[in-house]
């Protein structure tokens, strides 16, 4: 009844484009573009989003899993979710995202899987209220019935956001942006696999870092990632190409 009531004085409209209905409309769903599975190293073809094994160091990711392209439409929805605390938005956009993860059967790759979201920093979580990674990371744990912690991994270096940042200068936050509560994961969740939640993904240089800092204390353990979009792969400049 108060839900009706709401949807009236309230009606919702898509974010993207405005029509009335839901929050991300059917036309604009449609646009969105499904990832084929890769690499995130070197961006080529991989069987379940797998690091390839000559690609793969002791500190990297083990699978990364992003559900669509970064485009217009998935930039509109992120700024949304990110700067303006659309809320209501977590739902429709945890729902697809279920979608895909079950079409790609992502999950399958792991037996003893633990959520953890990309952590703010504290400065920046008062600044803008909320942290946008948790929300997604809240959708997944809820609709896979997934563990999600948020006290193992932690920020500890306030910095300028990443699409701000040339190469260098996201190279130089490397060891200092993460530490991980290792005694606390091998006292509550030994043996779990880690699944780092993202929203997007860019160079991947965030996702690594906080990789190596899980890593760093015990490199056998299983450190993953989930986002929801990444840009197209340039392969002009991949070395691995």
């Amino acid at each position: 009844m108060l839900k009706a009531i709401a949807d009236i004085l309230f009606p919702k409209y898509c974010l993207v484009c405005g029509k009335p209905g839901f929050s991300i409309c059917s036309y604009c769903k449609k646009k969105l573009i499904p990832s084929i599975p890769e690499c995130y190293l070197c961006r080529r073809i991989s069987n379940g989003y797998k690091t390839h094994s000559n690609c793969k160091k002791d500190l990297s990711l083990d699978f990364l899993f992003y559900a669509w392209r970064y485009t217009s439409i998935s930039s509109g929805l992120i700024k949304v979710l990110k700067y303006k605390g659309a809320f209501n938005i977590q739902n429709e956009l945890g729902e697809l995202l279920k979608e895909r993860l079950l079409q790609t059967k992502f999950l399958e790759n792991f037996k003893n899987p633990l959520l953890i979201p990309l952590p703010l920093h504290k400065k920046r979580l008062k600044e803008r209220g909320f942290n946008q990674t948790e929300l997604i990371g809240i959708e997944i744990s809820r609709l896979f019935n997934i563990p999600y912690d948020t006290s193992l991994l932690k920020r500890d270096l306030y910095s300028s956001p990443q699409a701000k940042k040339d190469v260098m200068e996201r190279q130089v936050l490397d060891k200092r942006t993460f530490s991980f509560d290792h005694s606390k994961y091998l006292k509550d969740y030994k043996s779990k696999e880690i699944i780092l939640v993202d929203d997007v993904i860019t160079t991947g240089t965030t996702l690594d870092i906080a990789c190596k800092a899980i890593k760093k204390s015990n490199k056998d353990i299983k450190v993953s990632a989930i986002g929801l979009f990444r840009g197209s792969p340039d392969y002009s400049s991949n070395p691995s190409a």
